[in-house]
Parts: C-alpha cells; structure tokens; sequence
C-alpha cells in the first residue's frame, strides 16, 4: 500500500494516482521526471485564482543483448552519406497500420483483437534536445517526438513511434540521427533530416529513461528503469555491453567530451563513472543524502560533472578526483541539470518551478527564473543565447540567457486528459487536457476546434441532440459550449468545486456533482439538477459525504446514479428526488458508474480493484469482477450491453464478457492512469483517456 501524502489514502502498490483526491502518489512512476499531483495542480490553481477568459480556437484539422530490428527503408541512402546504410543488411518492417476496411463491433468473440489506433493529444513533455546547428528542438512525450524549427519554433512534425511513449532524445552529434527512448524498453533511431525511422534496438527488459549519444557519434548509451545502462553501436545498431551497479533505474546518462567516461545517476542516490570503451566501472560518487539522482552532465571542458537529486542539491564533481567540489543548494527537488556551451553557467531545474543560474567557477548563484510549474527538462541552444524548459504544466519556454526573459513560448495541453466522451452520432470525440477541451473527429483523429479557458475541467458530456458539450470546472461553474460555433452558451454557477455532469437521455435536465475537496459532513456533497432550457436549477438533492467522482442517468431516464469517494452508488428517483437505493458498503471509494443499455444493470468501479454488477430494479449483487492489485477509474458498456470496459490507475484497460463475467482481453499501452474508457455508439471504436495526456482509440484489427 502507498499512502497519499495529500489525503491520506491507502493505495494498492501499483497505483500511481491517489483513487481518491487523484493526487500523483509519492513514488516515481513509469515518466521520466514528474511527480506533481494532478489533484493538486487543480487545487493550487483555485488557489492561484487563474482567470477564466475564453478563447475558441477552430482548426481545420529480456536482460540478454539482442539484435537491433531494422526497416526496409534503411537500404536507402541516407542524406549526406557515401553510401547505402550497414543496417540494410539485417532489415526488417516496422509494424504498420493495417489499409482502410470496414470496422467491426467490438463483443466478445472478438475482444482480443483490439489494437490502438489512433493517438490524440500531445501527452507529458518528458525530455528535450537541440540538434546540434540548434535549428531544430525535439520533445519527447506520450504522442511520440515533436520537433520545431527555428527561428518561429513552430511545430514542423510529430515522429510516432510503434514501441511506446517517448521518456528521451537525443540528437547525434552530427545531427545526422534522432534517437528516443520509449517506455516499452526500446530505442528508435530516425533520420532527422525526413523523419524517417531507420532502428529499432531492443535489450532492455524495461522502459528507456535517458539515451546519450558519444561525442564521435558512433556509441549510443541507454538508461533504464531495469537498473541497467546499456551501449550501442550506431553504425549497425548491434549491442556493444550490459553496464549493472546501480541497483535502481537508472534516470540518466551522459558522456563526457573525448568520449572517455560515461556517467550514470540512478534512484538508488549514486552517480557511477564508467570507462567507456570498456565498461569498466571506475569509482561510484555517494554524496547525495537521497536519491533519485534525477540528472547529470559534464561540462563542456571536461573537468566536472553535476547531478541533480531529490536531496534538493546539485553537486559538482571533479572528474580526475570523484571528489565533491561544491554542493549548490536549492528549495525543492531538481529534477534537470545542464551547462550552457562554453561552460561558464550550470542551469538546474527544480520541483518548485524555478530555474536556477548558477556560476560554475565560483557556484554563485547569477539570477532565479520562474517557470509556470514543476521543471521537468532543460536544455541549452548550441549558441548558449538560448535555455528551453518544459514544466509540467505543458509550457515549453525558451528564455535568452542575456535578460533572463522568455522570448518565445511553446505550449498547448501536454497534460493529462481528464475525461473523453463521444458525440451522440459517434462522429466527434471530446476530450479534456488540462485547461483545454479538444474536439477531434472520430474516425479520422482530425482536431476540429479547441475551447480554451482559464479553468480546470474536470468532467464532459455531449446532450442527447449533440448541439451543446456541457464541462465541469474546478472553478465552480458548470460551462454549456455550443458545439457548432465552439461559442459558451451559458455558465452554471455553483457554490463549491463541480465534479461531474450528465444529461438526462430526454436532453430536458444537466445533473451537475458539488462539494469541497475533501469532506467537511455527512452531506456535504449534492446532486444538482438543472433544467438545460431555463438554464436554472430545479432541484437539489444531498446523500454523499464525499466527491461524488461520476454520475449516470439510465436509458429511460428515470433513475440517476452517483458514485461517490464515501464508497456509496446512490441511485436517484430523478421526478421526485427519493433516494431509491444505496449501493456499496461505504468502504473503498467509488469512480464511476455505468447502467447497461437496456437499464437492467448498474456497474460501479471501487478503488480496490473491484467492478461490482447490480440488477437495477433490486439492488441485488449479480457479480464481482477483480482487477487484483489496482484501481478501477472508470467502467463502461458497449452499446450492446455485451462488453464492459474498465479503465485502470496501472495504465491498463480490462475488458469483460457480461454475460460470463470472463475476462475477454486487457489493453496496456498507457503508461500511467486511465482516467475514462468510452465506447462509440456504434461499438466500433473504444475511446480511453489518460493521466499520461494522451486519449487513444482501439478498433479490433
């Protein structure tokens, strides 16, 4: 169990999100550097009192070395080399996506065969890199590697990536290649002039966390989250050695200058120096009081290496020696280091949101820059005029070094993606990622609009006619957009935090979840139901003592069901307002609830890992079903009632036979919580949303 820091909730081991206050839980987790809760961004944001102005946006759119597996395009000639590539020799395809057919509803017989299809959203920044004539800046995220041009820094491409979301980048020294490190354990080498994926190097047995390229280009190292560092060779993609000391993963990598020494920091506090062409470990560095060791790197000249702990400090090394030089104090965890080129300032980026210049030669500290959250990278600009940082907050800013100041910014969701839900025709999916909400088409993944507004929404629903999109926002509102001009059409005001929302299936009433935070009595949250013509509340009903997480109304539209942090699912008699029944044993937090489509039975989603199935019109258990060891977020069925979805805190999606209550398959390729699962109207597509900030569509293939 894993207690939150914030609520005080016991969570199962693997859980990474709190199922109760949804706060990251203060153990690292498959990202590379982040660790701020998600439930306390929103709750800092109230408390920041960020403005709530709109602006709508409409667009017209495994530890044995293994052999690297290749693309059949690595025969062509690469730009600028003599020659045809050695990859050629050992090609092999990359899987591609299968050619247009018609999709199959998804049921049980052929569950198994779902596959992602599409993946919308731009997902945590977890690395940057410049290319070495600094015209390109390449980020790493859930969506793969984005990459912007400069002098605009406006985005030119997305590399996607078959082997899993993007924990690092690196370009080549001579700019030639591109690699990133994925979290299913595998590196892709790209040519970066087209984009073109020429490698894949498989041989760790988890996820990438740190790649480095060797300053003559033809050795690659790797860090991992198996506890490993591993080097490649670049001229054929083959596996050169296994480095094993660290006895935690390893976050990051570097080389020195002339190519003589490797270094590695790890979670377990260590920093070791390698011998490169051997492997040889030459002395392990102990000197910070805790780890992760979350950065390190050399100085240009060669002669020092800093790293970057979770004991709030940088220590700078010197690298004939091992010995600790000096120790540069911060207030927070840092959780990103670098030198600018000429090695005269060290920049290091903390927990707390600062970026901090620091002297190198004497350790003065020169000037403090104040990000818009937790740093999560940095990187220098080959000139040294320029200093990106990403923060979790989705910004990446790139500050000239001469004043301190941004001067361009890069920015737009890389956060996570709260919650989906699917236009009643099937043809639009909406999704929540941070303070936007994005309106993609379904079938072809094309974004059609982005509201834009300065709160924090939580919750989304379609109305029953698909005309207006209803959000639940942090900031005490409930907002009615219409979704043909992307234009709000009216604000619900609430007294405390809005949590989630509904239309009743008749589009006559919106039922809006109300309440603080955290519980303040027996009744301190309510069910608010509205009349969507009067845009006026007509009733106001109160049975939970905590956030109510979810809330259905069944197909007849009699009953509305809650489900709530106090264990309970209240099922509402919507005409009169009757508590009708309460389901649950008060216990585990409930997430979500679900009625099937003919109305016979309700599903709720416990924090224990349970999906428990009821008869509507009794109240009677029909059936438990176990997800061991983790947490279920959100339950959905398919159209046909055939299927039901569960969305879990581990990254993966469950999906069962109703009728059997048999485990038909289990999706993984979220790395962190699946906040919302949703199937299509027409049970073609299953939609998911994670807290990695990505929403991906499945189809059976």
């Amino acid at each position: 169990m894993t207690r939150c820091v914030h609520c005080g909730w016991n969570n199962p081991g693997r859980a990474r999100f709190c199922g109760r206050c949804g706060a990251l839980l203060p153990h690292p987790g498959g990202s590379r550097r982040r660790w701020l809760g998600w439930g306390i961004i929103a709750w800092l944001t109230l408390l920041l009192g960020i403005g709530a102005g709109i602006a709508v946006r409409w667009m017209g759119q495994g530890r044995e070395p293994r052999s690297a597996t290749m693309v059949p395009e690595a025969s062509a000639v690469v730009r600028g080399s003599p020659g045809p590539t050695p990859w050629a020799a050992t090609a092999s395809p990359i899987p591609r996506p299968s050619p247009t057919r018609e999709r199959e509803r998804i049921g049980p017989e052929n569950a198994g065969r779902l596959r992602e299809a599409k993946r919308l959203g731009r997902g945590w920044i977890q690395e940057l890199a410049f290319s070495p004539d600094g015209q390109w800046l390449a980020v790493g995220s859930a969506n793969g590697v984005r990459l912007f041009r400069s002098p605009s820094w406006g985005e030119d491409r997305t590399l996607h990536t078959d082997t899993g979301d993007v924990n690092a980048v690196a370009f080549s020294p001579d700019g030639r290649w591109l690699a990133s490190g994925s979290l299913d354990g595998r590196i892709t080498l790209w040519e970066a002039a087209t984009g073109r994926p020429i490698a894949i190097l498989a041989g760790h047995a988890d996820g990438v966390l740190s790649v480095a390229f060797s300053p003559n280009g033809q050795w690659l190292a790797s860090g991992s989250w198996d506890r490993t560092v591993r080097l490649w060779r670049t001229g054929d993609g083959q596996p050169l050695r296994v480095l094993e000391g660290h006895t935690g993963p390893v976050w990051s990598v570097a080389f020195s200058p002339d190519g003589q020494w490797l270094a590695s920091g790890s979670e377990d506090g260590k920093v070791i120096l390698w011998e490169a062409t051997t492997g040889r470990q030459i002395r392990i560095l102990e000197g910070h009081a805790m780890g992760p060791v979350m950065d390190v790197a050399f100085s240009p000249d060669g002669q020092w290496l800093a790293s970057g702990a979770w004991d709030r400090s940088v220590i700078l090394w010197e690298i004939r020696s091992g010995r600790p030089v000096r120790t540069l104090r911060h207030l927070d965890a840092v959780n990103a280091t670098a030198f600018s080129p000429d090695g005269r300032w060290l920049a290091a980026g903390s927990r707390d949101g600062t970026i901090t210049l620091w002297e190198t030669a004497e350790g003065q500290r020169r000037t403090t820059m104040v990000g818009e959250g937790e740093i999560t990278a940095i990187a220098f600009a080959p000139g040294g005029q320029l200093l990106a940082v990403a923060d979790v907050w989705g910004t990446v800013s790139l500050y000239e070094m001469g004043s301190g100041r941004p001067t361009a910014r890069i920015s737009g969701s890389w956060m996570a993606a709260e919650d989906i839900a699917f236009s009643p025709d099937g043809t639009l999916l909406a999704a929540i990622l941070g303070n936007r909400i994005a309106i993609w088409e379904a079938k072809s993944g094309r974004l059609v609009a982005s509201l834009q507004w300065g709160g924090l929404t939580g919750s989304l629903a379609f109305s029953p006619d698909g005309h207006l999109l209803a959000s639940a926002s942090g900031f005490r509102s409930v907002k009615l957009w219409d979704v043909k001009s992307g234009q709000t059409v009216a604000t619900l005001a609430h007294p405390e935090m809005v949590w989630a929302v509904a239309f009743s299936p008749d589009g006559r009433w919106l039922a809006s979840a109300s309440g603080p935070m955290l519980p303040t009595g027996p009744q301190s949250h309510e069910v608010v139901l509205w009349d969507v013509i009067r845009q006026q509340s007509v009733a106001v009903w109160k049975g939970h003592a905590d956030v109510i997480r979810h809330m259905a109304f069944s197909p007849d539209g009699h009953y509305l069901a809650s489900a709530s942090n106090d264990g309970t699912v209240i099922l509402w008699e919507v005409a009169s307002g009757r508590r009708m029944m309460i389901l649950g044993e008060g216990v585990e937090p409930a997430n979500d609830v679900a009625f099937s489509p003919d109305g016979a039975l309700i599903a709720a989603g416990f924090h224990d890992g349970r999906v428990i199935l009821w008869e509507a019109a009794s109240g009677q258990r029909i059936r438990t079903l176990q997800a061991p060891g983790d947490v279920v977020l959100s339950v959905d069925f398919s159209p046909e009632g055939q299927l039901l979805a569960a969305g879990l805190a581990s990254g993966a999606i469950v999906l069962w036979d109703t009728a059997s209550g048999r485990q038909v398959a289990s999706l993984e390729k979220h790395w962190e919580a699946v906040r919302r699962v949703r199937f299509a109207p027409d049970g073609r597509l299953l939609a998911s949303a994670s807290f990695d900030g990505t929403v991906r569509i499945w189809e059976v293939r």
